[in-house]
């Protein structure tokens, strides 16, 4: 009888002291704390697997967002099966969209969200955020971006590619094919394509002195490529428009602005900037 008495005097002090007016700075008792203190891990916290659960007999600490399960599709989503280092795979890709104006507009949006911070808003690296941080990021508005065809770039922002993490997470297929065709327009504001023919001219004189020589006609072919890719991208851009290549320039970096709300007035309240009497 004194024990359920005993029993009953907490319980009720349990109550009693969380039913106070005041701000609470504590739980107090906790009557079901599975509720409150989950077995589940944080999306970044890091998850220990001990020696008994390890093949190698080692402790390990493993991220807790572990990957699917290999050949599982996220619903929505579509598989990718070339792999990292499957380039003859990837130069088979071919963009499914078309360079219209809408295209390139969100090719740029995403553009400036996940490439520039890197690569600059022009395309040149050192005009990027972290330029200072991390020197020997490469520029992508000059020869090393056009020697790669649509489905190359597609498969270094699907798989990632050296320093450049993966952003299939981050943009959806059709926005990447979109960033692609937005590339060719900043490849194109520095690329000319005068320089090209110039120097497929060079290489074709070069091919003529000396007609054995592998390197020359290596240099030649890779030109004779560029220029016939450039002069096809150039076509595409003019059928956006006259003025597409101004409209697609990169954008200056925005100002913050304080917009002053405005009030709706009415019969029953006070004008703007007038006090009620």
């Amino acid at each position: 009888m004194r024990e359920r008495t005993l029993v009953a005097t907490i319980a009720i002090c349990a109550v009693l002291s969380s039913c106070g007016t005041g701000e609470k700075t504590e739980r107090g008792i906790e009557l079901m704390p599975d509720m409150y203190h989950t077995p589940a891990y944080k999306s970044m916290q890091a998850m220990e697997v001990s020696k008994e659960q390890s093949a190698d007999q080692k402790s390990h600490q493993v991220g807790a967002m572990i990957p699917p399960v290999p050949g599982t599709v996220a619903r929505g989503g579509a598989a990718y099966e070339i792999g990292v280092d499957d380039w003859v795979s990837a130069r088979k890709l071919l963009n499914p969209l078309s360079p219209t104006r809408d295209v390139l507009s969100e090719g740029q949006y995403a553009f400036n969200i996940y490439c520039a911070v890197c690569h600059g808003r022009d395309g040149n690296a050192e005009h990027a955020y972290i330029a200072k941080n991390f020197p020997g990021l490469k520029s992508i508005n000059g020869p090393n971006v056009a020697a790669y065809n649509d489905g190359e770039l597609f498969h270094i922002m699907t798989m990632g590619k050296g320093l450049m993490p993966s952003y299939r997470a981050q943009m959806l297929p059709e926005t990447r094919w979109a960033v692609v065709h937005y590339l060719r327009v900043l490849t194109r504001a520095t690329i000319a394509v005068s320089d090209l023919e110039k120097t497929v001219q060079d290489a074709e004189l070069a091919l003529r002195e000396s007609p054995g020589d592998a390197t020359a006609q290596a240099t030649l072919e890779r030109g004779r490529s560029l220029l016939d890719q450039r002069t096809r991208d150039l076509a595409s851009l003019q059928k956006v428009g006259e003025e597409a290549g101004r409209e697609f320039k990169p954008l200056a970096d925005p100002v913050p602005e304080y917009v002053v709300p405005v009030w709706p007035e009415s019969d029953d309240m006070p004008a703007s900037g007038e006090h009620a009497k």
